[in-house]
């Protein structure tokens, strides 16, 4: 998988896990494993697209951390996403903490994990700390 402004990603696997382990099974949220069968440059557009093929009527929405919707200028095909499903920006501090996801990472590969642990729901930051990730 290639990000599309070329960062470095984790394997699919360990980011797929994070995701199972941070929404439990009995909330009205579905982990997808789209972004492994599509493979390639990984986009937001390509996504929604994929769903959007297999329900062409409904309205769908992509959930956004307000740091990366503050760059959403720079997103590809950003035109085409927006004419498939409107954005979702997540900016509520009592739903996530105010800290970016790249702030975290930094953390634990400075070797502050204990930072870090704070903004993570516990299974995540075990799975983290378990697979060696960030280091």
């Amino acid at each position: 998988f290639k990000h599309v402004f070329n960062k470095d990603l984790i394997e699919f696997k360990h980011r797929y896990a994070m995701c199972v382990l941070t929404f439990p099974i009995n909330i009205n949220v579905n982990v997808s494993m789209v972004e492994q069968t599509l493979g390639g440059l990984s986009t937001t557009a390509r996504t929604v697209e994929f769903y959007k093929n297999f329900h062409p009527v409904e309205e769908l929405y992509f959930a956004v951390g307000r740091d990366a919707y503050l760059d959403f200028d720079k997103w590809k095909d950003k035109d085409k996403l927006l004419s498939m499903a409107k954005p979702f920006v997540v900016d509520d501090i009592n739903i996530f903490p105010s800290i970016h996801s790249t702030q975290i990472r930094n953390d634990i590969k400075a070797g502050y994990p204990e930072v870090a642990q704070r903004y993570l729901p516990r299974k995540v930051f075990e799975y983290i700390i378990e697979n060696k990730l960030y280091i």
